[in-house]
């Protein structure tokens, strides 16, 4: 009997390890993800809020609204000169932009989009990496989220690259 529960626990643990390693791989529908997504599901079936990136850093920028959905239109990406040098590059024609991000609290924040898209955080002293991801390609609502540590009071350049298209959805939120 022990070695059965022992048996049915470690298959049901294997289980919850493969759907996390789907997750982060690009696997899967929403329930994929390895972590609650329903206040993100919610934000993306509002309308969204048109959103210009910029095609280089500047002062004038306007600041990503959070806990919103938020369509931001893109440039071509050889006509953006990015905040950092991505970890990957897209092969073809893309489209990139910078986004000014300024958090309320210094805490972990979720970045989500609704296609697959490089996502980057750059803040003063460069490129944050990235505390983790998930990727769930067959979900309609959301397709990728990465997650940072951000600090309060400071400004940052949401960098997104590698999109094939010249908008992309994403709602900022706080991790919780």
């Amino acid at each position: 009997m022990l070695k059965s529960l022992v048996i049915v626990l470690s298959l049901l643990l294997s289980n919850v390890v493969w759907s996390a390693e789907d997750a982060a791989h690009g696997k899967g529908d929403c329930d994929s993800f390895p972590w609650d997504m329903n206040r993100e599901w919610a934000f993306m079936i509002t309308d969204p809020i048109p959103f210009p990136s910029q095609n280089a850093r500047s002062e004038e920028g306007r600041f990503t609204p959070m806990d919103r959905r938020v369509r931001v239109a893109l440039h071509p990406a050889d006509k953006v000169k990015l905040a950092a040098t991505p970890d990957k590059v897209a092969e073809g024609s893309s489209y990139a932009g910078l986004t000014l991000l300024r958090v309320p609290f210094g805490k972990r924040y979720r970045i989500s989009t609704s296609t697959p898209v490089w996502i980057d955080i750059v803040g003063p002293n460069g490129p944050l990496p990235a505390g983790k991801f998930a990727m769930a390609l067959d979900c309609k609502l959301l397709v990728k989220t990465v997650i940072f540590k951000l600090d309060i009071e400071t400004d940052y350049w949401l960098q997104i690259t590698g999109s094939r298209s010249d908008s992309v959805e994403l709602v900022v939120t706080l991790d919780r």
